[in-house]
């Protein structure tokens, strides 16, 4: 491989699916112990556990996939994506998600970084979207590649990667001045995720066949569970409203 490979940023598309999932493997290995990484073997083996199509997307959680391809050839060598979900957009943020280079190109090694390259484009894109700051995840071993873009860790917000095998370090990325900043999108959207799935979960209970099964003394219990997590109580000194 020589110095003048030009790498072309574009969209994903169905038929680059094979190639995601091969830089996406290639990628992995790296972060092995046995391959200089700094993860046991049978913990990164537990992240390809799967059907392609699930490995897709756990990876990408629903965000549009940049990949990073060799002009010359059409190989796909790297990934990025941005991901804004409801809560992103409501605070102004954007996740990074899917940042996976192969091997033989990672770190400058085929004489363009492709990493930075897809780094560049993802913050780019947050920003012409209006977004405020960009957050994500790293593995241990590319802490220091993201601190190079301004990334600064949060270690209280750090949690297990996939099914809590591998940890992963939270960080977020300013993209430009608000001084709405200081709000760190993290604790707020953990509550968000809770709210979420409880309501899914009262709603399943108290319309799916579940409730249907329940006695009517077990029914009367959950609809006071409900009104006690999603009703506000009533103001001291307030009158019962008469019935009839």
């Amino acid at each position: 491989m020589g110095w003048l490979i030009e790498i072309i940023l574009r969209d994903y598309g169905p038929e680059d699916f094979s190639q995601v999932i091969s830089v996406f493997k290639d990628s992995c290995q790296t972060l092995k112990k046995s391959n200089g990484g700094t993860h046991p073997d049978d913990a990164v083996d537990h992240l390809l556990k799967g059907t392609d199509m699930q490995i897709l997307g756990r990876i990408t959680g629903g965000a549009k996939l940049i990949v990073a391809e060799v002009k010359e050839t059409g190989q796909i060598v790297g990934t990025g994506g941005v991901k804004r979900g409801k809560f992103d957009r409501l605070f102004g943020v954007a996740c990074s998600v899917a940042h996976y280079v192969r091997s033989d190109f990672q770190k400058g090694k085929a004489g363009v970084s492709v990493g930075s390259l897809l780094r560049r484009e993802s913050l780019a894109r947050a920003a012409a979207a209006g977004c405020r700051k960009m957050y994500g995840f790293s593995t241990a071993d590319a802490i220091g590649f993201h601190k190079k873009f301004g990334a600064r860790f949060l270690p209280r917000y750090d949690r297990p990667y996939i099914n809590g095998i591998v940890p992963s370090h939270y960080y977020e990325m300013e993209l430009r001045p608000s001084i709405w900043n200081r709000l760190e999108p993290m604790p707020i959207l953990f509550a968000f995720e809770g709210v979420v799935f409880w309501t899914r979960f009262l709603r399943f209970m108290l319309k799916g066949a579940p409730f249907s099964l329940l006695s009517k003394d077990e029914r009367a219990v959950w609809l006071e569970i409900f009104k006690a997590i999603f009703l506000p109580p009533p103001k001291e000194g307030a009158k019962p409203k008469a019935s009839g």
